[in-house]
């Protein structure tokens, strides 16, 4: 490549705990060969790390712009938890939320490029661009990005995204600790030539896709994964590459190489020139068999490592793996030890607890024997000069010589050479050589010196006259821990009870380190509250003088490349929200963890001094935190008026819960502020004013509510008026129509009922074939029928309804019938059902029409015309 090519590697990693238990074993034996692949070029590198699509507040956990790749490199292996790994579950079998890591990636780029467009001394360059996309979870079934800050990528899809990194020029490669199809065939259509074999061993079941990396140059000796290899299966050969950057060139030839390692004295120094050297940490499988045996023998080991091979950033950068690796291995012992007591074997759980203790102790002395190592050799090389020439070699020789010694008896497979040339046994024919300031670039001298500090648990140096500068003065004068402290809390828009974490500092005087031992914390306090109330400031001063303790200023963390900005605001706002919950509940926070026999104890107690300040206290005796002092559950009477420091503290103290809630409601951060400023007597005026306000908004309402049942009331009774209203003028209707019915059915009864029997006797004996009757019968029923009724009126009516047939009528003076009763009404009916036999007739029985028959022939009867005109 030309030197105006500017290579650029992103990272997207999912944040699964899957993933993260086998992150030692990718980040070795797959990141490291492919980044040292690309080691021989300028190139940056960035992050992105993508979780479940509920994860908040976005799916995109983490996200590190194009940066160094040592200062990337160094948060990975050291502090992965950082970047989001490990921070969520697989998504249950929903998946997670892979392509807005990818289009977040995809952004990066974008962004990059046209920054570089926009300089004139960067335009003609050619920017090569590598996407290493590592998972162990299939996608969700999201069809486009939710989250994206670029308009043009919201279309983006799975068939459309292999088509936009093609677009941009992304050489797309993956690895999977599983087969998943989707992310195969993303880079079966990503992949622009063909797809390249990986070069390093791929452990079963994981899969890797590679595409677009570098053929390595004939010439050069590069280290590449075999050398790891050859490590783990060759003591000797381990022994042999401590000094030797890059014994072999390629992994097909066999290890253990006798001329390959006389030649190759020269290239750690070329490697130290680009940003990331060809390091390679040892496979994960020696380095955990090595860390037990790595501090046993402490001067042995110290004095193994020279002080030439220290200021040597290669060789540094692997001792730094090495001791990364060993307190890996502690923190999986101290995990067994937890699983041991668990399942109740404790004499087992002892045995290993006190041999883990052992080897912490041992790894701390020898990595600050290699602090004042490093020290010393500093001192020298910057009282030796600045010319590269200059070998150097005499400042250093009494150190040497002092450790010569030793160094032949910690290697006794080894001719003892004389003092002098104690380094050469361990690079022969070849002068170590310095790396001065103008080879070895700022940024790495500062991080490979921060490698050897404790980060987050920086014990005070052994101060030396040669060493001392200002800033290590300032550091070695105090003890610091910085981790994370963890509560049970509630989320601030869904209001469901969630952890809360802060990441914050702790700081004490440096003479105390030996007692508190910030070493053996660990990165993370989870607190609990105190059973008691927190009493007075003066009572809680006289206990902490009955007992041994040792304070802490508690600090949150400011913004820093590690801590960005928008996070810095989220933690300081937990940092303040634990303040402020242990002022309200007025309690105080205990932390606790194992002792050295495996028991919990309580060892730190938070709580808030003068100042609204947060301080903790460290109890080093056995037993941790003794029992606190109980305090009456109604607060001592205070102060007529409060300082300013406690009223800024909490503003409501003192008050019912109940009211503090209805305040909190009713005021805002700028409300509450003034409130606290307020004396007793004003105070208790506004909660009046702000009592007797809510009371009458309260009264209101149910006024309204009153009006409203009332009014809905009103109209119910209305309506059913209205509806009574309608039914009695349909009976007034009904009634109207009936009586006018009845007139006119009586008038024509009156005057057509001889004549209307006689044609419907007539037609019914024609039916039959009879004779009709005479007229003395048919006066004698028209008689009857007069007779029996007169007193229904409805008699004309019913016959003129059958007459027409009119159904209606004949329904409702059936049912005045069956209110009147009688025989007269119970032969209504059968008057529509009428048949020519007299029998049925129940009106007229055989005997009547004798008795009327006989009358007849006597002339004793009336007259047909009387009695119709009575009827």
């Amino acid at each position: 490549m030309s030197q105006a090519e500017v290579v650029v590697v992103t990272c997207v990693i999912e944040s699964s705990l899957a993933l993260a238990a086998e992150w030692p074993h990718i980040l070795s034996d797959y990141i490291v060969p492919l980044l040292q692949r690309l080691g021989e070029h300028q190139f940056r590198m960035s992050f992105v790390g993508y979780g479940t699509a509920d994860a908040r507040p976005t799916p995109v956990v983490h996200k590190t712009f194009f940066i160094q790749p040592n200062l990337l490199l160094v948060k990975m292996r050291e502090h992965p938890q950082e970047l989001g790994i490990g921070q969520t579950g697989s998504g249950g079998g929903y998946g997670m939320a892979a392509l807005e890591g990818l289009v977040a990636a995809l952004e990066m780029y974008d962004t990059l490029k046209a920054s570089v467009e926009s300089k004139p001394q960067q335009a003609e360059s050619n920017v090569t661009c590598h996407l290493i996309h590592i998972a162990s979870t299939p996608p969700d079934p999201a069809e486009r990005p939710l989250w994206n800050m670029s308009p043009a990528l919201d279309f983006v899809t799975w068939d459309t995204l292999s088509v936009e990194m093609r677009k941009r020029g992304i050489h797309y490669s993956n690895i999977l600790l599983k087969q998943i199809p989707r992310f195969s065939e993303l880079h079966a259509s990503t992949a622009a030539g063909s797809v390249q074999p990986p070069w390093f061993t791929v452990r079963a079941p994981h899969v890797v896709h590679l595409t677009g990396f570098p053929q390595p140059q004939k010439g050069i000796k590069r280290p590449s994964l075999s050398t790891t290899a050859s490590a783990d299966r060759s003591p000797e050969l381990k022994r042999a590459k401590v000094p030797n950057a890059s014994p072999r060139k390629s992994p097909a030839v066999p290890p253990a190489a006798p001329p390959a390692v006389p030649k190759s004295s020269s290239p750690p120094i070329k490697a130290a020139s680009p940003p990331i050297p060809a390091h390679v940490p040892p496979a994960p499988a020696a380095l955990a068999a090595n860390a037990p045996q790595f501090p046993q023998s402490v001067p042995d080991s110290s004095s193994i490592i020279t002080p030439n091979q220290l200021l040597d950033p290669v060789r540094r950068q692997e001792i730094s793996d090495k001791l990364k690796h060993a307190e890996h291995a502690i923190r999986i012992q101290m995990t067994q030890v937890l699983q041991l007591e668990k399942e109740g074997r404790t004499d087992a759980a002892r045995q290993l607890r006190t041999a883990v203790h052992l080897r912490a102790e041992k790894l701390k002395q020898f990595k600050n024997g290699l602090t004042l190592q490093y020290q010393q050799a500093q001192a020298a090389s910057a009282g030796a000069g600045t010319q590269p020439g200059l070998p150097a070699a005499a400042p250093r020789q009494p150190t040497a010589t002092h450790l010569s010694g030793v160094a032949v008896k910690g290697e006794p497979g080894r001719p003892a050479p004389p003092a002098p040339q104690h380094a050469t046994p361990v690079i022969p024919n070849a002068v170590p050589k310095i790396p001065m300031p103008g080879q070895v670039p700022p940024e790495m001298a500062a991080q490979m010196q921060k490698l050897w500090d404790q980060k987050n648990k920086i014990a005070p140096s052994h101060p030396t006259a040669s060493t001392s500068t200002s800033p290590d003065k300032a550091q070695a004068q105090q003890a610091r821990w910085v981790g994370a402290l963890t509560w049970r809390g509630f989320d601030s828009e869904t209001h469901v009870r969630k952890d809360v974490h802060t990441r914050v500092a702790m700081v004490t005087r440096a003479e105390a380190a030996s007692m508190i031992r910030l070493e053996t914390w660990p990165n993370q306090l989870s607190l609990a509250p105190s059973q008691h109330p927190a009493v007075p400031e003066k009572a809680l001063h006289l206990w902490l003088s009955q007992h041994k303790w040792i304070p802490l200023s508690v600090q949150q963390v400011p913004p820093s490349p590690e801590l960005p900005i928008h996070e810095a605001k989220a933690n300081e706002e937990h940092f303040r929200g634990l303040i402020r919950l242990l002022t309200e509940k007025n309690l105080y926070a205990l932390a606790a963890w194992p002792n050295a026999a495996g028991i919990m104890e309580n060892r730190l107690l938070l709580f808030i001094a003068a100042g609204n300040r947060l301080v903790a206290g460290f109890f080093p005796q056995p037993g941790g935190v003794p029992e606190l002092p109980k305090g009456d559950p109604p607060a001592p009477a205070p102060a007529p008026v409060p300082g300013p420091s406690q009223a800024a503290a909490n503003p409501f103290a003192g008050m019912p819960p109940q009211i503090v809630a209805m305040l909190q409601q009713q005021m805002d951060a700028k409300q509450q502020a003034q409130f606290a400023k307020l004396s007793q007597e004003q105070k208790a005026a506004v909660l009046k004013n702000i009592f007797a306000r809510f009371t009458a908004a309260k009264q209101q309402q149910q006024l309204r509510q009153q009006q409203a049942q009332q009014q809905q009331q009103q109209a119910q009774q209305q309506q059913q008026q209205q509806q009574q209203q309608q039914q009695q003028a349909q009976m007034q209707a009904q009634m109207t129509n009936l009586q006018q019915q009845q007139q006119q059915q009586q008038g024509w009864m009156g005057g057509n009922s001889n004549s209307t029997l006689s044609a419907l006797f007539g037609q019914m004996n024609q039916q039959q074939g009879q004779a009709g009757p005479s007229n003395a019968m048919l006066a004698a029923m028209g008689m009857n029928m007069g007779m029996g009724n007169m007193g229904n009126p409805n008699m004309g009516m019913n016959y003129g309804m059958g007459a027409m047939g009119q159904q209606q009528q004949q329904q409702q003076q059936q049912q005045q019938q069956q209110q009147q009763g009688g025989p007269q009404q119970a032969m209504m009916p059968g008057m529509h059902r009428r048949t020519p036999s007299a029998g049925n007739n129940t009106m007229l029985s055989p005997e009547m029409l004798q008795s009327f028959m006989q009358r007849s022939q006597d002339g004793s009867g009336g007259s047909n015309g009387a009695l119709g005109g009575m009827a």
